[in-house]
């Protein structure tokens, strides 16, 4: 199963931030809780309000593994160690879209 998680960032700063900082340290702690990082996107572009978007694809054995296993990430010790740092009123919006890979 795998899955997108597209991020809403306040800044261009704070995104960069999180997509080279943060994101570096997720795809580590990540394993912990058998969740595979498999690409993280940072966009190009702001929107209308300035802001910027990440969108990492991550998988798991299933779809009620990953939420159990992310419910399990965010109240961990690991994750407050990756969000040192982070100013974390700056993540306007976190959205998760469930997919299905074909094999080509």
């Amino acid at each position: 199963m795998y899955q997108m998680r597209i991020y809403t960032i306040k800044s261009k700063d704070n995104a960069e931030q999180y997509f080279n900082v943060q994101w570096s340290r997720h795809i580590v702690s990540l394993r912990k809780f058998n969740i595979v990082a498999c690409s993280v996107f940072l966009e190009n572009k702001p929107d209308a309000n300035d802001c910027y978007r990440i969108v990492a694809i991550v998988k798991g054995k299933s779809e009620e593994q990953l939420s159990t296993s992310n419910d399990e990430f965010m109240q961990s010790n690991e994750f407050k160690q990756d969000m040192q740092d982070f100013p974390m009123q700056t993540i306007k919006n976190v959205e998760t879209i469930n997919l299905t890979r074909k094999e080509l």
